[in-house]
């Protein structure tokens, strides 16, 4: 929908626009309540005051985070510090990232095994029905009567 900006220096005008329409008189007042808010947000954001608080706020933020999870050390400069993660945490760390190694394998591990898998049933599966059909195919009676024949020939020749 185009947007048509109009200023009126009537208020009978405005007030007949604005009853001529339901959708018309809710519209100017959504128009209004944006112009307002922009203007509103726009001296809180340039306020001295607004940008003090942010930064106090972050620099305490950041103090209670050094506070609970790092230990400080003099820096070897001879001004400054270091800080290092405290063991506790370095711990935990170190076994939340192991665990997502592990998963990561896990995962790799499983995609392999479920492509092969399938695949080495399939060519069992193969092997065990050609296996079973020259079984089905063979004369039992003539492997029977060879077998025989070379173990009775093995035993005689002794």
């Amino acid at each position: 929908m185009d947007k048509v900006t109009i200023t009126l220096q009537s208020k009978e005008l405005i007030e007949q626009i604005l009853a001529s329409s339901p959708d018309v008189e809710v519209r100017a007042h959504n128009a209004i309540i944006d112009s307002l808010t922009k203007r509103l947000i726009k001296n809180v954001e340039n306020s001295y005051d607004v940008n003090e608080a942010v930064k106090k706020a972050k620099c305490n933020a950041e103090n209670e985070i050094k506070k609970k999870f790092f230990d400080e050390k003099a820096s070897s400069y001879g001004y400054g510090s270091t800080y290092t993660l405290r063991p506790e945490y370095e711990r935990a760390v170190k076994n939340a990232v192991n665990q997502i190694w592990l998963d990561k394998i896990d995962e790799r591990v499983n995609a392999v095994v479920n492509n092969i898998v399938p695949k080495f049933e399939e060519e069992l599966r193969a092997a065990t029905e050609t296996k079973l059909r020259q079984i089905q195919e063979a004369d039992f009676e003539k492997v029977v009567n060879a077998a025989v024949r070379q173990i009775m020939e093995e035993k005689f020749k002794k």
